[in-house]
């Protein structure tokens, strides 16, 4: 890996990392800033809103509407919320880091959840 890749790598990391940090810090009773908080994530991480969806156990449809304002979730649904986005970034933020290489290339790897085998 060229030095440049992997200081590319360091700073996808890093911003992931104070993304995290900031959303961490988010005012469980705000409408808004939770608003502001599900924007972020849809357009400054490498997550997409079916990832985002499957990890909160809700449709696309419904983190479109909290993207757009739409729906005010209950403050206890937000603060689950909050709590699974830091962990999902600061867990990508350590894959980044574990393989610079890997992560960050425009793949279409995922699979959402709906499309996996049901387990026995």
């Amino acid at each position: 890996m060229s030095p440049f890749a992997a200081r590319l790598a360091q700073l996808q990391a890093k911003h992931h990392r104070d993304l995290a940090a900031v959303i961490a810090s988010m005012n469980d009773e705000s409408h808004d800033e939770f608003v502001l908080t599900i924007r972020a994530v849809l357009n400054f991480t490498s997550l997409k809103p079916v990832e985002l969806g499957d990890g909160l156990s809700v449709s696309e449809g419904t983190i479109s509407r909290w993207a757009s304002g739409q729906v005010a979730l209950h403050p206890l649904i937000r603060r689950t919320a909050r709590d699974w986005i830091v962990r999902e970034l600061n867990q990508r933020a350590d894959m980044i880091e574990a393989f610079p290489g890997e992560l960050g290339t425009p793949k279409d790897d995922y699979i959402p959840r709906r499309y996996l085998p049901l387990e026995a």
